[in-house]
């Protein structure tokens, strides 16, 4: 293949590989087994899996012991999924990529953006966040320290006025909710219905969301473990550390609720950038046997009046740059955010392989639909819609305005378009920022198929 190198631990130039379509294997005395390592020519670039022949030949002062020396080999993307962690009892902290590490960038999963959903926080109720220890301890004091829990195992009511020294600043400040309490607004619980039951989420039309802020991506950049505090608007405090869960439902892993569950509790956690999905084996079920490509289900719920197209495509990194055009490498990606790069994610789908998706039909009003999709193994993949209108060839895409991305920054007005309510779960504005923000207009839940999440 093309944008494959071969290298042995005993060749490792690269360069004197490239082209070749056969590499020496040494094996030293009594060892039957070897293993080699196939790099990318694009090395910034995740492509798709490839399936190839392999034959062994040409022994030279050996024999090779069986009939049949050919066979199949899979060559995997090797694709990293960026995922805050939870260490201790809300203590948090975030994996990062090769190429982050290698640049010494912050990890997406530090770059949060936070929604303060408004059919569980009341107005002036605030997120902030706090510098830890793995066990969630506090540095009140240089060299002296606080835990949550006393000896006993209470909660330390001295750690509260702590954490609250810690983060009375407003670079510690996440986010604030603006908008009274409404119940009606889209929400977790609502999401979660969405697909079974979508007459439950009729009550949040056309009613905000809530606030959406991306300001933890100011200061959470540098930081190795944190906590999460929220405080209401009479001064109330409570902690991550002295009680959190993120597992408010399978398919909504997103979801924060500190403190015991009710109104006052619960936030959502997203990535600042947008959101991308990654065909990770390990998002399907344990003891699955790896393959290049498998089947998900794809949710789809409407419930914005208008009749929308929509498409997936497949991206070639964690960021969501394009690295290879008409199969071959680019030595720059093209432009987030412009109109070539729309064009280029509107082909990928339109190519309906594992490039891309496109052409199902959209859900009536208030309806969902079922899909059987097919992804490639370690590989990351976007989605758009086209408010009012089907988009089915290139050439009918003219400017932004017509497309809306999962990605940020590629949309027209930078901005973000949808929420992440969870690993796979992307909900639309399709009216733009400025619009009615309910962000439930179009609904998309990608999902394993074996065993299914959702319905």
């Amino acid at each position: 293949e093309k944008y494959l190198n071969l290298i042995t631990d005993n060749q490792p130039n690269l360069d004197a590989l490239k082209g070749k379509n056969s590499i020496p294997l040494n094996f030293a005395r009594g060892i039957n087994q070897l293993s080699f390592y196939v790099n990318t020519v694009q090395s910034v670039a995740t492509l798709p899996d490839f399936k190839i022949g392999v034959t062994l030949k040409n022994p030279v002062n050996s024999i090779i012991a069986t009939d049949t020396p050919s066979g199949f080999a899979y060559l995997y993307a090797n694709g990293e999924t960026i995922t805050l962690r939870k260490e201790a009892v809300g203590v948090y902290y975030s994996d990062s990529t090769i190429l982050e590490r290698a640049y010494k960038q912050p990890s997406q999963a530090q770059e949060l953006a936070v929604l303060m959903p408004r059919s569980n926080l009341n107005k002036g109720d605030q997120l902030f966040w706090f510098k830890v220890n793995s066990n969630g301890e506090i540095e009140y004091e240089t060299g002296k320290f606080i835990a949550p829990y006393d000896p006993y195992g209470n909660i330390d009511q001295n750690y509260i006025e702590a954490a609250k020294k810690l983060f009375n600043n407003p670079y510690q400040l996440i986010g604030t909710s603006t908008q009274a309490y409404d119940p009606r607004a889209f929400s977790p619980e609502k999401a979660a219905l969405a697909f079974n039951n979508p007459s439950v989420v009729l009550s949040s039309e056309g009613v905000s969301i809530g606030d959406i802020s991306s300001t933890a991506g100011n200061t959470l950049t540098s930081q190795d473990r944190f906590a999460l505090a929220l405080q209401d608007s009479n001064g109330n405090i409570r902690v991550s550390t002295q009680g959190s869960d993120l597992d408010l439902n399978p398919a909504l892993d997103n979801t924060l609720i500190i403190g015991k569950a009710g109104i006052g509790s619960q936030v959502v956690l997203a990535p600042a950038q947008g959101e991308l999905f990654v065909a990770d084996i390990n998002f399907l079920a344990l003891g699955t046997v790896p393959a290049d490509r498998f089947e998900y289900n794809l949710d789809v719920a409407r419930f914005g009046n208008y009749n929308t197209g929509y498409g997936i495509f497949r991206v070639d990194d964690p960021d969501g740059n394009f690295h290879v055009i008409n199969n071959t490498p680019i030595k720059t990606p093209i432009q987030i955010g412009s109109l070539d790069y729309a064009t280029e994610a509107l082909k990928r789908s339109l190519s309906n392989g594992l490039d891309g998706i496109s052409g199902m039909p959209t859900p009536g009003f208030a309806k969902a639909t079922k899909e059987s999709i097919t992804l490639a193994t370690g590989n990351y993949y976007g989605i758009y819609i086209t408010p009012n209108k089907i988009i089915s060839s290139p050439g009918q895409l003219t400017e932004l305005s017509q497309i809306l991305f999962s990605i940020k920054n590629a949309n027209q007005n930078k901005e973000l378009q949808h929420v992440s309510m969870g690993t796979g779960y992307f909900a639309f504005e399709d009216m733009g920022f400025a619009g009615d923000r309910d962000f439930n207009d179009m609904l998309f839940a990608i999902t394993p198929k074996n065993p299914s999440i959702i319905g």
